[in-house]
Parts: C-alpha cells; structure tokens; sequence
C-alpha cells in the first residue's frame, strides 16, 4: 500500500506519467488504489497532462497524500515486490484449494502458470536487438512443420490460403489462417448480412480444432448463440431448433448425447445478463479471458461495449474500444475476432475498403485483417444467398481478394464458388500435397460430419 501511494504522489508531484510508462506499471500494480491509478491514466488520455493535486484530491479526498523522497528506482523495486508477494499469496490460497477439492492437475497447472507469469515481469521499457537475437528463426522452422501452434483455421479453406502466412515448401500448401499470437480481425457488415453467421462459424471451427473458445454477445441468448453454434458443428437445420420441431429430436439428442460425453475444450458464452447491472465493457472481457483461460475470443460487437471513460463525440467512444481491444489483444497473446456494423459510404470505384467500417477510423487502424460481407442472388426456394467475403486489409498479405460461397445459413453450408484464375488451391489437392509432406498432425477433430451426423 505504502509503495502505491509513493508512486501516485510522485507521479501528481511531477505531473509526469514516465513513472508508470517507462516501467511497464499496469493497474494490477495498484490493487489498492485501483481507482486513483485509473483516474490518472484516463485524466492524461483526455487531457495529455497529468491531473494536478487540487483537481485530484477533489475526486479523492480520504487520499493520504504525502511527500515522497525515495529514487524512482527503489518505489518500482518495491511496487513489484509487493505485487509478487501478493499474486503468490493468491495463487498459494487457489492452489490449496484445488488440492483440497482432489484436483491435483489444476494445482500443479496453476502453479506452472503463476511461476511463468513472475518470471516475465520486468521493468523498464523491453526491447529486441535483430542483430544478436536471431530466436526468430527458430520459430520460423517450428511454424513451417506445426501450423496448429500458430495458426487457427476460419472455417474458411480458401480464406485461410489467402490470409497464409506460410507456405511449405513452396508447394502451394498454405497454412494460414487466424494468428494465435498477433491477430485483431474485424468482420463488417451492414445490418442482417451475415456477420454473427460468419463469426460464429469461425468459432465453431476453432472448438473443432481444440481451442478454448470464449463469445460475448451483446444481443442474443446464450441459448439463440447455442442453437447456431449447434448448426455449424451437426448442420441440423437452426429454424427447426429454435421452434422446437420435433421432427429433429432423434438427431439433435444424439449430437447433445455426444457433446455430453466429449473431452473436448469448452465454449464460453458471455452475455450482459451474465455481469452484475449489464454492462460489459474492454475489462470485462480481460476478466472472462483470465478467468475461463481463453484460447480466442470472439466479439459481437463493438457499438455493445461500454465505455465510461468521458468523450466528446460517439466515434471517439468507439475508437477509445478499438485501441484497449487491440491493447488486450497484444497483452494476453490470443486472437480477438470481432465485428463492426458497415456504413453506406464507398471509394470512387465503388468498393468496399476501410473507409466503411463505421464508428471508427481507429478500429480499421488497430485491425490485422477486416473482412467485408456482402450478399447477392437469394434464392428463396433452395434457401441460399451469394455471400461474398471480401478482404479489404490483411497485415500478412492477402487483402484485395473476394472469396464467393453458395450459402445456407440454416444449415450452416457454405459452398465455395471458385474463379478462374483466383489462386486457390481445391481442398483435395491441398490435402495431397499436404499428405505428400507428411506434416504434424493436429489431433484434433477435423471432420464434425463424420463426428456428429
């Protein structure tokens, strides 16, 4: 406590943030004066000025404000000295209760997990020499033999190729697909295009493929999300679960029987209704990746979250949310797919680019990838639409490609239209060359049919 109150001072006596910047001081450093500690952070990304006394004790007056002589260096030693003693205790206490409970292999999970986030914590401002440290090249031949450590499919075979961040061998086998490291990808839309459908295909994919899945979302039940989770994994058709039709009973009950006996990761489903007074905001979801040890999250969407940090206008609001999702995202390491309604404007050539995600300009900014959707020639009779998802930003490469599909949402289909010349490599002949260079198997679940039909 002391030691928190020696850093604020400090930092209100300067009028100078470096103290926590240059330092890596996040507020889990400040778990006692959480709330000043984040009255100065927002005050300074308002204002770009530290808040001065008068201005802070006016928020805070029971603040035991003292006179601060000790160096910088040893208020920093001992910030991480006591934050250490303090995440030890708590994971001493978790861990004696999970022993307690006979869960063993989560104690001694828990116990590697705490040791390794100790041994990352460090002060000063960390960089990377390219010239001595050539680890990178190391991680480069893993990446080439494992794609499943770094990459997790979208659902989409064809999306995946022209996201691809590698390619074995130079064989035309791509490997890509959502980065489990390094991506912020934003799915836009205008309104009943298909934007939760896609979403939630892609987080179905990953479950396939063993990922801990986590899913907020804004507006539908956890049961509405279940029901079209459901559909992509068994392709029961999603207007039949959602009346009740009994006629879908036999096959529905053998793919919840088989849910049921499955080892496999779980999906977590985060709604408003799940957070006391409704308001899920960027910390929130930090608290449900932290707490159910997400392996990628998906957002639907970004106009739900709250923010309460004071702005001017509605788009900054919205920016403020892309930069802490991007900072999230950068923080815990795992992918974060969200989506964004789209707005009616287009360039001179009248085609989707950034410019149409809506809100924000700062959310096509802070994104690795947005992919826009756009829907044609329903056909009424067989239930089908023409879903276009066009990649208008790819980091890695890839952007400026639209990949079309013959799409039954009900079912949870979608065929892909190919293009003459359009690069892409047909799933069988993918897979030949793929079993030609005998990679890494996953071992995980690949093929749902064959699983749940």
């Amino acid at each position: 406590m002391v030691s928190q109150v020696q850093a604020l001072c400090r930092i209100l006596d300067k009028k100078d943030l470096s103290l926590i910047t240059n330092n890596n001081l996040t507020e889990e450093f400040f778990s006692d004066t959480k709330a000043e500690y984040n009255f100065i952070k927002q005050h300074y990304e308002m204002y770009k000025v530290v808040p001065d006394k008068v201005t802070f004790l006016s928020v805070f007056p029971d603040f035991s404000y003292v006179e601060v002589r000790e160096p910088d260096n040893f208020i920093v030693e001992q910030l991480i000295q006591d934050y250490k003693a303090n995440y030890m205790a708590t994971m001493w206490n978790e861990g004696k209760r999970k022993l307690e409970n006979g869960e063993y292999a989560k104690a001694e999970q828990l116990l590697k997990d705490g040791a390794e986030k100790l041994s990352k914590i460090t002060t000063g401002i960390q960089c990377t020499d390219l010239i001595k440290d050539t680890s990178r090249y190391d991680r480069y031949l893993e990446k080439s033999v494992q794609k499943n450590k770094y990459y997790i499919s979208t659902g989409f075979p064809e999306l995946d190729q022209k996201l691809s961040r590698t390619d074995k061998n130079n064989t035309g086998v791509s490997e890509g697909g959502i980065d489990m490291l390094e991506e912020n990808m934003v799915i836009i839309a205008r309104t009943g295009v298909g934007k939760t459908q896609v979403l939630l295909k892609m987080a179905a994919e990953a479950w396939l493929e063993g990922k801990r899945v986590g899913i907020y979302e804004g507006e539908m039940t956890a049961d509405k999300v279940g029901y079209r989770i459901d559909t992509f994994i068994s392709h029961i058709q999603n207007s039949s679960i959602n009346r009740g039709d009994l006629f879908v009973q036999q096959r529905y009950k053998a793919y919840i029987d088989s849910l049921k006996a499955t080892e496999h990761a779980p999906i977590k489903v985060l709604t408003p209704n799940d957070v006391p007074g409704g308001e899920v905001t960027v910390d929130t979801l930090k608290a449900f990746i932290e707490k159910e040890n997400l392996e990628i999250l998906f957002v639907d969407q970004y106009d739900l979250l709250e923010e309460h940090t004071y702005v001017k206008a509605e788009h900054e609001r919205v920016g403020l949310i892309a930069k802490k999702i991007k900072q999230l995202q950068v923080e815990k390491q795992i992918p974060i797919i969200s989506v964004c309604q789209m707005n009616r404007t287009k360039n001179e050539d009248g085609e989707q680019d950034t410019t149409q995600v809506a809100g924000s300009d700062k959310i096509s900014r802070y994104a690795t990838t947005i992919i826009a959707l756009e829907q044609k020639n329903p056909d009424y009779e067989n239930h089908t639409i023409e879903l276009t998802l066009n990649i208008i930003k790819a980091r890695d490469g890839g952007d400026h490609n639209k990949l079309k599909y013959t799409t039954d949402f009900n079912i949870g289909r979608f065929n892909y239209i190919p293009v003459s010349g359009d690069g892409v490599t047909s799933s069988e002949d993918q897979q030949n060359l793929a079993d030609s260079y005998a990679p890494v198997s996953s071992g995980t679940i690949t093929n749902p049919d064959s699983v749940f039909n």
